[in-house]
């Protein structure tokens, strides 16, 4: 192995480990500033009805990402149909693994779709 070729694979292994640092460090952050806020209101003579009716907003969930799975499995297929596409015109068969992993995971994503929308809802 050469020293580029380390030097690649160390990026490639280190990467995605610094983005789930960051990714903890980010979340970590949000929940302490959170927490104050929740102190200082507590420290103004807040009772708990008062904070719940402040940080309501805040918490409310979003129900409908379900179709951003949809559009994702559709966007990841066609990746990987493009790519077999292009394997087959250019005739190179180490390609056509890889292409099928895209597509397979492309309609994973579509299948997490359609098991995860809500039941009698359509947008």
């Amino acid at each position: 192995m050469h020293i580029p070729e380390m030097i690649i694979a160390g990026i490639s292994i280190l990467l995605p480990a610094v983005i789930v640092i960051i990714a903890i460090i980010a979340q970590y952050k949000k929940k302490k500033k959170y927490y104050e806020s929740v102190l200082k209101a507590v420290e103004l003579g807040k009772n708990a009805e008062e904070i719940k009716q402040i940080f309501s907003i805040e918490k409310q969930k979003n129900n409908g990402n379900a179709i951003g799975f949809l559009r994702g499995g559709i966007i990841v297929a066609g990746i990987g149909i493009g790519l077999a596409g292009i394997a087959l015109v250019i005739n190179v068969t180490e390609v056509y693994a890889p292409s099928l992993f895209i597509i397979i995971l492309g309609l994973a994503l579509i299948a997490i779709y359609y098991l995860t929308k809500p039941k009698g809802k359509t947008k």
